[in-house]
Parts: structure tokens; sequence; C-alpha cells
């Protein structure tokens, strides 16, 4: 059995239990892509050794196959619909009410889940996990129709509103680290999964009773780490009401799962150990978790228009599905973008295109030395020779992809975690930072400031050749990193064989 890693071709071979001793494991995810994707990727990994089945809210069920995210006669993993009434697509980061009543809303539903779901010592509990008059989703999503086993199928990939298999391990987004006391009370195993990277939990573990709090107005659109004995930013209330829980049951966990490279942080995942209770808490590296890129069904003019581009010629440019710069930002990208003379994709949507630059705005879809679309295979897009400049706000998937397909940076991060993200990209000399950008930004990024960095990532280009470029250097070195992470004698693939040995 082989493990395919971030690379073509690399893979490690893995020995699987034999089949008396597979297990059954509840993975929960919270219902965000930039969670979803990594721990869906997990699941399948988990999926070769035991028995998984994948739990999201139930409006996310869709997207997965819209998004092309599972393949049922490849990947034999059970979805699971949750019913808490979940549908928004978090448009807006900055509207704290609408994030405080999803957290809210998806805990209470995994908290009743939890509550309910069979366990393997504890066989007399067979009652649905999901009570059939619990909400939406549970009628809208079909009833699983038999348990898994070695010898009977479990129909993977079909979406069940009910767990019936006891349940061994249950791996939970840190998102929905609220109700987690319901798995200590029932004994039952249980680990978080952060879906970022180990900044992100150094940040979570700093987060005390005593941190301040702020309106959302006066909040910073960034978290960021304090100066060694510095104090922690303060928190809006909202976020402060969401996290801390999280933070103060991290040491009733059996460990922490982080989707990252232990030699891409190896400073920060030594420090993690400083803070309580890390000094006992044991941490797996088993990054990087993307999809495959297999298929361009969805968006054929893609690749095509790729294919027909010079080498390292292109300049791709997307700010991911949650956050967008202003309008007149748009314009300001879009002009520099023609300017830099260079062809370029651009991975932007619909509503967004009335800010584009006439120029671009009549000839979106022209097919000639650029493209805009609603939506890019971004995997794909970053694994093309044509491309040499990633123009991205950041975020962790996004980050490792980049590095992962060896594409040097242009860092233009939005919120959260972003600023972070961007800083280790720049620490790593992968990337160039636009300084004072994001959700509250102080300016306008002016049209010369994007066309000079540009050319400082990508290089010269003469319209046909180019000079490379010291970050293009630096960040192959890094791709080779990670595309070693799975495989023969790869750090990731070896932490994760020790993750399966902890299960028993």
């Amino acid at each position: 059995m082989t493990f395919n890693g971030a690379s073509d071709g690399a893979s490690v071979s893995l020995t699987s239990p034999s089949t008396p001793d597979r297990l059954h494991i509840l993975l929960l995810s919270f219902p965000a892509f930039g969670h979803i994707i990594p721990m869906l990727e997990f699941a399948k990994k988990l999926s070769q050794h035991h028995a998984v089945t994948f739990g999201v809210s139930a409006g996310k069920l869709p997207d997965l196959t819209r998004r092309e995210l599972l393949h049922p006669t490849e990947d034999p993993v059970r979805l699971l619909g949750i019913p808490d009434n979940v549908w928004d697509d978090f448009d807006n980061p900055e509207d704290s009410d609408a994030i405080l009543r999803i957290f809210l809303g998806v805990n209470a539903a995994v908290e009743n889940l939890l509550t309910a779901v069979p366990l393997r010592h504890d066989p007399g509990r067979t009652s649905s996990a999901v009570p059939h008059n619990s909400g939406r989703a549970s009628s809208d999503v079909p009833h699983d129709s038999g348990r898994p086993s070695s010898t009977v199928p479990h129909d993977p990939g079909r979406p069940s509103s009910a767990v019936r298999q006891p349940v061994d391990v249950i791996i939970l987004d840190l998102f929905l680290g609220g109700p987690v006391g319901v798995c200590r009370s029932r004994s039952v195993p249980f680990y978080f999964f952060n879906a970022a990277n180990a900044m992100f939990f150094q940040h979570l573990l700093l987060l005390n009773e005593g941190t301040p709090t702020v309106s959302i107005e006066e909040a910073d659109a960034f978290i960021e780490l304090p100066e060694p004995g510095g104090q922690l930013q303060a928190f809006t209330v909202n976020m402060k009401t969401l996290f801390l829980p999280v933070r103060n049951n991290l040491g009733l966990a059996k460990g922490i799962i982080i989707n990252t490279l232990r030699e891409l942080e190896p400073d920060l995942l030594r420090d993690l150990h400083a803070n309580p209770p890390m000094p006992v808490m044991r941490v797996w590296c088993v990054g990087p978790l993307f999809p495959e890129e297999t298929s361009t069904t969805t968006e054929n003019s893609v690749p095509e228009w790729l294919n027909r581009q010079s080498d390292g010629s292109v300049v791709y440019v997307s700010f991911g599905s949650v956050a967008t710069p202003t309008g007149e930002q748009i314009r300001n990208i879009g002009l520099a973008l023609l300017e830099s003379k260079r062809p370029f994709l651009w991975s932007l949507r619909a509503k967004f295109h009335s800010f584009l630059p006439d120029e671009l705005r009549h000839r979106t879809n022209d097919g000639g030395s650029f493209l805009v679309t609603e939506w890019a295979p971004q995997k794909l897009v970053l694994k093309s020779p044509a491309v040499g400049v990633f123009l991205s706000h950041c975020g962790w998937n996004s980050t490792l992809e980049a590095v992962a397909g060896g594409k040097a940076m242009i860092a233009w991060p939005m919120f959260a975690d972003q600023l972070l993200n961007a800083q280790w990209a720049v620490r790593l000399g992968v990337a160039v930072l636009i300084p004072k950008t994001g959700m509250k930004a102080p300016r306008v990024v002016p049209v010369d400031e994007i066309t000079a960095a540009i050319m400082e990532v990508g290089g010269v280009w003469s319209g046909s050749q180019r000079a490379g470029t010291v970050y293009q250097t630096s960040v192959l070195a890094c791709s080779e990193k990670v595309h070693a992470a799975w495989g023969p004698s790869g750090k990731t693939a070896a932490e994760f064989e020790d993750l399966l040995s902890s299960f028993r």
C-alpha cells in the first residue's frame, strides 16, 4: 500500500494493519474549506489503515462533490452530515456576530453528536448520532445502509446522518474544542487537528483569562505573536469567548496533529513545548495535506491557456474564497499586471469584475495575454511550469501549495493568521511582503509598488526569456523538502506511522 505525497511519484510504503485490527476513526471538521480540505486529505490517508467517517456541516456536503474533493470509487471515506444549520460561506470575516453564531451552532451540534455516538467500549449505545428531528440536514442527507467492516462494503463517499459503527478514536478540528469534555467523560481517546501551522497554535497557547479584549472596530485584522515575555494582543470579546474554552481543553487530548512539516518550522515547534500543557503533550506533524489535482472538468480553459504560455512567464493571482481587496485596490492590481507586460491568470469572483480596469473588464476571457476567471484549479495551476509568480493572500493551504509547486510569492495577507504565514514565507526567502495590506488596510497600494514586486519576485521578462531570482532559487530548495515529506525516508511519513501506533 502506498501513500501519495505532495509530488507526483513521491510515495511511501506503509504497512496496513491486518483486517481484525482495523479501528473506526471519526473525524469532525469545522465547516470552512481552509479546514475541510486538509482534514479530508488526512482522512483519506487514515482510511488506508482504518475505517474512517468524516463529519462536517450537512450544508457543506454538496460542495465536496462540486469541488471534486472526494472520489467515492477511490476514497473509502464515509461522509457524515452534521445538522448544525450552517450554510454560511464566511464571506465577511469582520462580521464577529455571524462568526460567533456559526461557532456556537457548530459546537452545539458536535456536542450532541459526541454524546450520542456509539463507542466500541459502550456497545449498548446504538442510537443514531444525530437525532432524526434535530434539523434540516438529517432529512436532506440519506441514512447509511449499514456498518462498515472488512467484509461488508460501507458505500464510501455516500453521505449519512448517523454513525452506526462503534467508534474507537475521535479526531476533532481545533475549532471544535469547546465540547470535548464529553469525550473525556465517555472515556474515548481523542486528538486535536490543527489545520493551520505551528505559529497559529502557538498564538492559541498564549491565550488566557487575563488576555485583554477590545471592540471589533478596535481589533487588529491580523493575529500576531508577541516578543518573548510580551503580552498577547487583545481579542474581541466574541473571539475570546470562542477560543478560551478551546485553549483550556487542550490538556484533555491525547495529542495534537498539525498540518505542517517539522523541517519548515523547527524552532517554533520546539518552542511550543514551553507552554502548558505542551511539556507533556505529544505533537505529530503530518503536512503537507492537500488534494491531488486530477480533474479539469470544471474549468478546461485554465490548463489550455497555461499550456500556451512560456515557462515561468505567468503571474497567478488569487485571494482565496473569503476576503478580497477593495474595489480601488482591485483596479490597481489590474493596472500593475498590465504594466508588467507578463501574461497573467487571475482567479476573481464575478461580483468583483466590475472593479477591473476597462481593458480587463471587457476582455476577461479572450484567451490572449491574460485570463480572468471565477475559479481556477489552484494545485494544477501551481504545478504548471508556465507560472513564475504567485500573488497570494497567504492562507496556509495556499502557502504550502506554492512552496510544493516551487512558486515564489508576492504576499498580500488579508486577515487572521495570513500575516504570520506571509512573514514565515519571507523568512524562508520565498516571498516579498507587500506591507500594510488587509481588511483594515490604512492605504491603497499604488500601481508602481505592485509592479515593482512582480519584477523583484519574477525577474526581468523579455517576452520569451527571464532572469531567475533568489526567491525562485529558495522556493525550489524548500519544494524539495515538501516533496520528500511523504517519501520513503520522510519525517512526515515517520510521524504518521507513529501516530497510527498511538491509536492502540
